[in-house]
């Protein structure tokens, strides 16, 4: 029997995931120029029945909505009920009716049958990767296929890395999950494609993907993004005395001024891009 994410259902339940619909617009405006490549050409077609897994606050399922039309559908799974009701009500004022969402596990859960499982930084955080992939692999109809964006290793994404490195002399900044790994649990390739071979998925690919993202648009706004925002820097801060958070946020704020440019502080960000089929 395939184990639970217990960790996960309370972590993106509690204050991580009211954090998260807070951060939803920025969020969104940063990932998609990382992703966006993932979805050119004929990968999702018009009239697609396609599983969006991680969705999160719905970013990622909208534009899939957008992309198959009303003769196809999305179907949104995430644990997170905060998440979940925040895309359901940004559902709700585009008037899709081609979208609905699933509150439960996708690692366990029994899954719709589509052509597509795709997934915007959401498969990173199975308690069993090769159980959670092979569920994702059992919803594909024949000739279905998967696509999936993931973080790559932490040393290529210093705009998650640098904050923690910054503050820590003033901030006990501790990971976020219990293995240490959290986002980069799927950050070696040759990892992912063992686990999509022990799956069953074939025609396995990963292919990187280097950006950046907008961390803000000046050294300000991304000190507050870092402090209040997401990220194991605003976990932190939430328990932090008020002499640290200061300190905190003078280094965070020359830290950023050195990376503030015209189009706002900008920082390094790369993603694998991960494709299979059943």
């Amino acid at each position: 029997m395939a184990t639970t994410n217990d960790f996960e259902i309370e972590y993106w339940n509690g204050v991580a995931g009211a954090r998260w619909v807070r951060a939803q617009k920025r969020f969104d405006e940063m990932v998609q120029p990382l992703v966006r490549p993932l979805l050119t050409g004929d990968a999702v077609r018009p009239g697609m029945r396609v599983l969006d897994v991680g969705c999160g606050c719905g970013g990622s399922t909208l534009d899939l909505a957008d992309l198959v039309g009303p003769s196809g559908s999305v179907t949104g799974i995430d644990v997170s009920r905060p998440m979940l009701r925040r895309a359901r009500a940004r559902a709700r004022e585009r008037g899709l009716d081609n979208v609905r969402f699933l509150e439960a596990d996708a690692q366990t859960a029994a899954l719709p049958e589509v052509d597509l499982v795709f997934s915007r930084l959401g498969v990173m955080f199975f308690s069993d990767p090769v159980a959670g992939f092979s569920n994702l692999r059992r919803a594909l109809l024949p000739g279905g296929g998967l696509l999936a964006a993931v973080w790559a290793e932490a040393s290529h994404n210093p705009w998650m890395t640098d904050p923690p490195a910054v503050v820590a002399d003033v901030m006990d900044v501790a990971p976020t999950h219990p293995d240490g790994k959290g986002p980069f649990a799927l950050s070696d390739p040759d990892e992912i494609l063992q686990v999509l071979e022990a799956a069953g998925f074939a025609e396995r690919r990963v292919e990187e993907h280097r950006g950046m993202v907008r961390v803000g648009h000046d050294a300000s706004d991304a000190t507050d993004f870092s402090l209040r925002g997401i990220g194991r820097v605003s976990a932190a801060a939430q328990d932090a005395s008020p002499s640290a958070l200061a300190a905190a946020e003078v280094a965070l704020h020359e830290h950023y001024t050195r990376l503030a440019g015209d189009s706002g502080v900008l920082a390094d960000a790369t993603v694998l891009y991960v494709r299979a089929h059943a």
